[in-house]
């Protein structure tokens, strides 16, 4: 397949979106189940909490790593192990006797999608020319948000018959995957020639060297940061005087929020590739700021639907202006720059919600969205700084 191309077959494009779809979709379903596994697995919700908390760190950490992996070895290689050791993971944790063993199996399968998650976006920057990569990157967004509105909903379900039903769910879905990147990418492999007789420390060195990398992990940084600190404060207020809302329209809030960036992919990848990179990251932040700011504004009792969506849209409209920036800046290091990028906002969002915690006890949650305003408005400086040469890529 010709890089350059602006036609990408369909089922290409299909299994590079549905290798993105599985380790999301999984991710939430596991989020749904942590009553269940405290009681299956005879322990309490600190280990249960902890063991989340562990196996998004170490999703973090690989990343850091798998980047410069693929960009040395290829990314279809990087992409089908990752796969792998994320199918052979889910498998061995449904296995799971106690919270510890629960623990350390999950561990290969975080290893696996730590690895198989930016290789998985950089692979998709691959695909296409940078006159559709927008589109590309908009639809694989909006896949990984229809993964995440629909995961809970699969976990409860299966949770309901068993949960170890969702680990080996995870499992067939894993091996689908592997079959669809094994039978469709025959003939197609980026890999940097760059790289071939070198450390894998070089293609990460040379990445972060380049400014614009950084300024972009920034950017992701602090959308991790909000995303993490909304999905923790948000059902806590709306469960509290005078809005107190049942579980089930906290469900609802949560849904419409994950529809909006459903909706919003595909449009900020469309408006990438018509006018422009800048421009359309200039109106993402705009949208971005506006969604923090109108919780302070608007009334959430009246309008938290509204709110809620406007959030969401924000997010993954920003969200999808940095990805395809990112896999525009260099095809040698695409890997290593999606990885590192998307490994800085992993790590670091899960700070997010205790730095806000002070803010939320004391201003509840319009003073955490009015300080993540500001956070948002500061990052639009660092994106200001590089913004000339996002207009000469």
């Amino acid at each position: 397949m010709d890089e350059s191309s602006n036609r990408v077959s369909l089922i290409v494009l299909l299994s590079v979106y549905f290798a993105n779809f599985i380790g999301p979709f999984g991710g939430m379903a596991i989020l749904t189940i942590m009553p269940t596994l405290k009681n299956s697995l005879n322990t309490d919700i600190s280990l249960i909490v902890f063991a989340i908390t562990y196996y998004s760190f170490l999703i973090g950490i690989v990343q850091f790593f798998s980047g410069p992996l693929a960009d040395k070895y290829g990314h279809k290689r990087v992409l089908i192990l990752g796969t792998s050791i994320y199918t052979l993971g889910c498998l061995l944790t449904a296995f799971s006797t106690d919270i510890w063993s629960f623990i350390a199996l999950r561990s290969i399968q975080g290893l696996g999608d730590g690895l198989m998650t930016p290789v998985g976006i950089a692979f998709a920057g691959d695909l296409g020319s940078k006159e559709i990569r927008g589109k590309i990157l908009g639809g694989l967004n909006s896949v990984s948000a229809i993964a995440i509105t629909l995961g809970p909903v699969y976990g409860g379900f299966l949770a309901g018959l068993d949960w170890r039903f969702i680990f080996f769910a995870q499992t067939l879905l894993g091996a689908f995957s592997l079959l669809l990147i094994i039978t469709n990418f025959r003939g197609f492999e980026f890999k940097p020639e760059t790289f071939s007789n070198t450390s894998i420390l070089t293609p990460f060195m040379q990445s972060l060297k380049n400014k614009l990398v950084v300024y972009l992990a920034i950017l992701m940084l602090l959308i991790g940061i909000s995303r993490l600190t909304f999905y923790t404060f948000f059902p806590d207020t709306l469960s509290m005087s005078p809005y107190n809302f049942s579980i089930f329209e906290i469900g609802i809030a949560i849904f419409l929020a994950n529809v909006g960036g459903v909706v919003s992919s595909p449009i900020a990848g469309y408006l990438l590739d018509k006018i422009g990179r800048a421009k359309t990251i200039t109106i993402g932040f705009i949208i971005f700021l506006f969604s923090l700011l109108e919780f302070a504004i608007f009334d959430l009792f009246t309008f938290w639907a509204a709110l809620a969506f406007i959030y969401g849209f924000a997010v993954s409209f920003y969200l999808t202006s940095i990805q395809t920036i990112t896999t525009d800046i260099s095809d040698e290091t695409r890997g290593t720059n999606m990885a590192f990028v998307s490994a800085v906002s992993f790590t670091g969002s899960s700070f997010g919600p205790a730095i806000f915690l002070p803010i939320y006890k004391q201003y509840l949650f319009s003073g955490v969205v009015v300080a993540m305003g500001f956070a948002v408005l500061l990052s639009y400086v660092f994106f200001y700084v590089v913004k000339r040469e996002i207009n000469k890529m």
